[in-house]
C-alpha cells in the first residue's frame, strides 16, 4: 500500500476530516482543517496550522510515524488558512495572520457582550420577567 493510501487510512482511523487530496510535482498532498501533509516516496511532511496544540501534534506524529510505509518524517512550518481556505499563509507571516483574527474575534464577542449587557440594563423592571 502506497505511503498516500496509509496516511488516508490512518487519519480516518483517527477521525481527521480531509478537506482535499491532490497530485503535484510527484507529491501527494493530503489538506485537513488542521494539517497540510506531503507524501513523496517514504518520506512523509507535515505542517500543522498554527492553533493546533503541541501534544496533539505530537501524538499525531507518533501516529504517523508509526505507518510502514513512512521511513522519513518531517515537521515543518506552521500555516494558517485565508480567504475561505482557499490560500494559505506560513510562518512567521501565519502566526501573526492567526493573533490579528484571534484579537479581533476577541474584541468583537467582548463588544457583542457589552451590547447585550446595554440592553438588558435599559429594560423596564416591570418588563423583566423575575430578573
Amino acid at each position: 500500500m502506497s505511503l498516500a493510501k496509509q496516511v488516508l487510512k490512518k487519519l480516518s482511523e483517527m477521525e481527521c476530516p480531509i478537506l482535499d487530496t491532490y497530485y503535484t510535482k510527484g507529491k501527494y498532498i493530503i489538506c485537513s482543517d488542521i494539517m497540510i501533509l506531503s507524501c513523496e516516496g517514504k518520506k512523509l511532511s507535515v505542517l500543522f496550522h498554527v492553533g493546533v496544540k503541541a501534544d496533539e501534534s505530537a501524538s499525531i506524529i507518533l501516529e504517523l510515524n508509526n505507518l510502514d510505509s513512512v521511513k522519513e518524517i518531517s515537521v515543518e512550518n506552521i500555516f494558517v488558512f485565508v480567504e475561505n481556505m482557499d490560500n494559505v499563509i506560513i510562518g512567521d507571516d501565519a502566526l501573526k495572520a492567526y493573533e490579528y483574527t484571534m484579537r479581533r474575534d476577541i474584541i468583537n464577542e467582548f463588544v457583542e457582550q457589552q451590547k447585550q449587557i446595554a440592553t438588558l440594563m435599559k429594560l423596564d423592571e416591570n418588563k423583566c420577567l423575575q430578573c
